[in-house]
């Protein structure tokens, strides 16, 4: 009986663990695909960062880039679901942005105002 009881209690811990929301900084799972999808360059089309692109890498890493295509800044990120928050080397706080859209090679962030965003992968 009590073996029963411990078998019952894995199989509740295992499904439970199955159903929880997934966090990925860069590699895959239960992200709806964005997290392979983010990897890459991305250019932003227009707005303030125009023509500025951000390197998204594996586990987590980030690379800013000018317009001349040097590194600017360095960082981190995190994606869980639609939520994509980067942090900056130096800055004390990163708020999350809400993927709009993401294709193979158009992505759409909208900030915490509801500015949005667009940029194109290279």
């Amino acid at each position: 009986m009590r073996f029963t009881g411990v078998v019952l209690a894995g199989l509740l811990a295992l499904g439970l663990s199955a159903c929880s929301k997934s966090s990925t900084t860069g590699g895959g799972g239960g992200d709806g695909g964005n997290a392979s999808k983010i990897l890459g360059t991305w250019t932003a089309q227009e707005g303030p960062d125009k023509g500025v692109s951000f390197e998204f890498q594996k586990e987590g890493k980030l690379k800013i880039l000018s317009e001349k295509g040097e590194e600017a800044a360095k960082g981190t990120y995190t994606l869980e679901g639609d939520k994509l928050t980067m942090k900056i080397e130096g800055d004390k706080d990163a708020k999350p942005d809400t993927i709009v859209k993401l294709t193979d090679s158009e992505l759409e962030l909208k900030d915490e105002k509801g500015k949005v965003e667009k940029f194109k992968k290279k």
